[in-house]
């Protein structure tokens, strides 16, 4: 529906995210604590698939210059958890 009603950039990252979510991440839930790492790019795609709908492609320009006030709280969560997951004070 997404190739026919929105566009194929939309519609191949859905799939991806598909075949990415129900084939690779789901199973090694059981198998790893890397499924943590898997899951934020699996998390990461339906932000990716709602900008390619709205402006046709993928650039990066765009997207870093106008995330840029919430990319930086972010990095630093992840920077704060990271320390904490590596018991760094």
């Amino acid at each position: 529906m997404l190739m026919f009603g929105v566009n194929g950039i939309a519609a191949m990252l859905a799939l991806a995210n598909l075949v990415t979510y129900c084939a690779v991440y789901t199973p090694m839930k059981r198998l790893s604590t890397a499924n943590t790492s898997l899951g934020a790019v699996v998390g990461a795609i339906p932000p990716m698939i709602g900008w390619s709908a709205a402006t046709g492609t993928l650039s990066v320009g765009e997207l870093s210059i106008s995330a840029m006030p919430t990319l930086t709280p972010s990095l630093l969560i992840i920077v704060k958890h990271l320390l904490k997951f590596c018991n760094i004070n």
